[in-house]
């Protein structure tokens, strides 16, 4: 990644006190910040050393071109029970809490289980910040748009038209066993996520 400093390295050995290795500079810049992973955060000087601010929390940084079977202790690896999720450049990817999406078993009360891009473009299960109350049926453009347990899906795969021509509307999860889809909007498409081979969304053809 350069001849600068690395990024994965701990930032006090690196860069020394209240300084950190930036993603996108490889270069040592000061940061004062004190936030933990999950607190908020407005920009990267809120966030401890070696964090970065992204959805407005503060989160630990990963690299995404490690794949699932690699060594977790390899730098840039995710903790057990995480999921490194596709970040905005230069920040190569963040690490996530897996979660259900049926279940909807995140632990904070404004986290949602939403659908992320994961290590080799898999589609994965990872709690997010979802401030969004978008209802079944609402437009919307992100999964966080929605109220907890809805996905934005494409308006293609939906009997019903999304609202003023929306290209995406908010949909309901489902499982065929354990929450099946109902009406005119009665299949099921799977969604591939790893380990959740049966979910998907509701949807119907037009």
């Amino acid at each position: 990644m350069g001849t600068g400093c690395d990024p994965w390295a701990d930032p006090l050995e690196e860069c020394g006190e209240n300084a950190e290795c930036s993603f996108e500079t490889l270069e040592c810049s000061p940061t004062t910040g004190t936030g933990n992973t999950g607190d908020p955060c407005t920009s990267e000087l809120d966030c401890s050393p070696g964090l970065v601010c992204t959805g407005e929390l503060c989160a630990q940084p990963c690299d995404i071109t490690l794949l699932d079977e690699e060594d977790p202790n390899l730098p840039g690896a995710c903790a057990d029970g995480e999921v490194c999720a596709a970040a905005t450049d230069p920040i190569p990817g963040i690490c996530l809490a897996e979660c259900n999406l049926v279940a909807q078993d995140c632990a904070g009360p404004s986290e949602g289980c939403n659908v992320v891009t994961g290590p080799g473009n898999s589609a994965r299960a990872a709690c997010t910040l979802n401030l969004g109350a978008a209802a079944d049926g609402d437009a919307c453009d992100f999964d966080e748009d929605c109220d907890i347990g809805l996905l934005c899906t494409e308006a293609a795969v939906h009997a019903v038209p999304c609202p003023n021509d929306a290209a995406s509307c908010c949909t309901a999860i489902c499982e065929p066993i354990e929450a099946p889809c109902i009406g005119v909007e009665g299949t099921c498409f799977n969604l591939n996520i790893q380990g959740q081979t049966t979910t998907g969304y509701c949807g119907g053809m037009p």
